[in-house]
């Protein structure tokens, strides 16, 4: 992960979207019923995650038990906890 795209992930847990949540709160909502402007509005929503960056690239080498313990937390959590975890040093 480039530090671009590290400072545009955690930019996601500070800034706050229209509704005075943050932006990491966006990421949880769940989709919506099926109508089309549901869906309208879900193509909208992925073509922001995949501006977030390429995830698989991120996780390449971490065990797939370490990414779900990790995606259970995100899900309990919200911005505020997620902000208390520390930076990790990427190993060379």
């Amino acid at each position: 992960m480039s530090p671009l795209q590290r400072s545009e992930l955690l930019r996601l847990l500070q800034e706050r979207d229209t509704d005075g949540t943050t932006l990491y709160n966006r990421l949880k909502k769940p989709a919506k019923g099926p109508s089309w402007s549901h869906f309208k509005n879900l193509t909208k929503r992925m073509e922001w995650l995949d501006g977030l960056g390429d995830s698989t690239v991120w996780m390449d080498g971490v065990a797939a038990r370490k990414t779900t313990d990790f995606a259970g937390e995100a899900d309990a959590g919200g911005a505020p906890a997620l902000r208390d975890y520390t930076l990790a040093n990427a190993s060379p």
